[in-house]
């Protein structure tokens, strides 16, 4: 699971190991990685991120169309009783579902689209939200899916939890994927010597932890909480040295303190090692309050918990921030050593420098415009297309969710001009 802009919701619900049985405690989740579309932040999940998954899990094909009307146009784990029903509801009323498993009730919406310069009109169909029946079990079921031997799903599966048990599929979780339109709360401004963390939030938000790679090895900083409207300065002489031990446990205390169980923690950190300790670049890593996390994902269990605690954290990489570079001087050298592997024999190799530069995002395009007049035509190719890659800006338009004040540009970009005026030639001969 590689961290590459934009976003990835991972959502975990688990009922404590530490309740009674009697209870029925849920915990959930999530990491948003920041992107954007229509000039506005979209939390969603980088397109290697849906490719690597595994086959069993199902893809929302068609998250958004548009159909002309005649004028010019995260991972949810229970603990609770053996063969208790249960019913999950998660809505997306700011974004549309990517992925999911076990298979669920897919809600659909419609908003109507209007563009006078496209001259079409039309409705804009959507999916909305998510909805799974089932039943828990102590052992596993018969149709539990093969996910690949090294595949992050693994790691989710041995977090202990009850089996959820479906007739589209069973597994130790409820895992899905969606979009959401939300700002961030804490807002990260990097300089030559400090970064700047304000929270826009009404109440204090943490813990907050800081990693910076550039390929030497991992420095680091974790702070408690930031209160509400405040600023708060990092130096650059605050980050120490990490070893990747040191960095994990940074991260499980995250968790820990967003009321994660220890094995819950573990777990999460695990299946977010590489981009912890390995990823090259600044990162930020802070909490979205459960007030906004509710209003992105509303989630309803019947029966109800006795508890629920919905953890979300944000993973922000300060993409477009020039002064990163100031904090990571190896990091050019590092890239070119990974580019020096596009021409590699083994498949591993190749895929896993391809995927360095990903994660990289925009502070690898100047290595590879240098890779890119390389005398060896896979490393051009490799590089060319790597750029285009991380060039292109915003999100597919298909991950937006349809609404009044964005119907007209979605309208749009869904029609090019000249299928707007392919249009209007049968509406002329049918007199309308």
């Amino acid at each position: 699971m590689k961290l590459s802009p934009p976003f990835v919701l991972l959502a975990l619900l688990a009922a404590s190991p530490l309740a009674p049985a009697e209870k029925f405690v849920v915990h959930e989740w999530g990491v948003q990685v920041i992107g954007r579309a229509q000039g506005g932040p979209v939390l969603t999940a980088p397109d290697e991120l849906l490719g690597g998954l595994p086959g069993f899990v199902g893809r929302n094909v068609t998250p958004l169309r548009f159909e002309f009307h005649g004028w010019d146009k995260p991972v949810i784990h229970f603990y609770g009783r053996e063969g208790m029903d249960v019913s999950v509801k998660v809505g997306t009323p700011v974004g549309v579902p990517l992925a999911f498993f076990p298979l669920p009730k897919i809600g659909m919406g419609e908003q109507w689209g209007l563009s006078a310069k496209r001259m079409m009109v039309g409705m804009l169909h959507f999916s909305s939200g998510m909805e799974w029946h089932g039943r828990l079990r102590s052992a596993a079921p018969d149709n539990l899916p093969t996910a690949p031997a090294e595949h992050w799903w693994n790691t989710a599966r041995t977090i202990p939890s009850s089996y959820f048990e479906t007739t589209t599929g069973s597994e130790r979780f409820v895992f899905y994927e969606a979009t959401a339109a939300q700002k961030p709360v804490i807002a990260s401004k990097i300089g030559e010597g400090a970064i700047e963390l304000k929270n826009s939030h009404d109440t204090a938000v943490g813990p907050v932890v800081i990693v910076v790679n550039d390929g030497t090895g991992v420095r680091g900083v974790e702070k408690k909480t930031i209160g509400p409207g405040e600023d708060l300065v990092i130096a650059k002489a605050d980050l120490k040295k990490w070893t990747e031990e040191e960095t994990l446990a940074a991260c499980r205390r995250q968790w820990r303190a967003l009321g994660m169980t220890e094995a819950e923690s573990a777990g999460i950190v695990e299946v977010w090692k590489s981009d912890l300790v390995a990823r090259l670049g600044v990162l930020v890593i802070a909490p979205m309050p459960e007030v906004l996390y509710n209003k992105m994902f509303p989630l309803e269990i019947v029966p109800k918990p006795d508890e629920i605690v919905r953890a979300g954290l944000v993973f922000d990489t300060l993409t477009g921030q020039d002064a990163r570079r100031h904090w990571l001087p190896a990091l050019n050298a590092e890239l070119r050593k990974r580019g020096d592997m596009f021409e590699s024999e083994k498949f591993a190799e190749r895929t896993a420098a391809q995927a360095a530069f990903r994660a990289a995002g925009d502070l690898g395009l100047e290595v590879l415009a240098a890779l890119s007049k390389s005398e060896e035509p896979e490393v051009r190719r490799t590089a060319k297309r790597l750029a285009k890659e991380i060039n292109s800006g915003e999100l597919r338009i298909d991950l937006v969710r349809p609404t009044k004040e964005n119907s007209t540009s979605l309208v749009e970009q869904l029609t090019p001009p000249s299928k707007s005026r392919e249009a209007l030639q049968p509406l002329k001969r049918e007199g309308r």
